[in-house]
């Protein structure tokens, strides 16, 4: 298994940040820990939106319907070149436009099944590249 600080060494990481964070009570403060710790540009789905807090310097907006400019050049720009870390699914036409993720690596931390995106429970259409999985209990409470 690939080591995700291996792996982004000299590399730009890009965070992208599902609805599923939306289950975990301290996701704000995660993905702000996350951003700036890895000083990674971060952006989001429109159910992702609550997940980031608004003071996360790294922190560049919701990205397809209804996104902003600089979020979707952020996603629009992603290549071979960089890392991506993907928290929970946003592979559906409002947000990604079905649009393969071209990063070299990406890290996908997810804890569900049957997403609205996924063929037979499966994500590999989404990335062109290597795909990392990691599955998780986010922390309710």
């Amino acid at each position: 298994m690939l080591n995700l600080k291996k792996a982004v060494h000299h590399k730009r990481l890009v965070i992208i940040v599902g609805e599923e964070l939306i289950h975990c009570s301290e996701a704000k403060k995660m993905t702000t820990l996350l951003s700036e710790g890895l000083q990674a540009e971060t952006i989001y789905s429109m159910n992702g939106a609550n997940s980031v807090s608004r003071k996360n310097e790294y922190g560049f907006g919701h990205i397809g319907f209804g996104g902003n400019d600089l979020a979707t050049d952020v996603f629009e720009s992603i290549t071979k070149e960089d890392c991506v870390l993907l928290l929970g699914l946003c592979a559906d036409e409002y947000t990604t436009n079905f649009k393969e993720i071209e990063a070299e690596d990406v890290f996908y931390i997810s804890y569900a099944k049957n997403i609205y995106g996924l063929i037979d429970n499966e994500m590999s259409h989404f990335i062109n590249g290597n795909l990392h999985k990691f599955k998780v209990i986010w922390i309710i409470y």
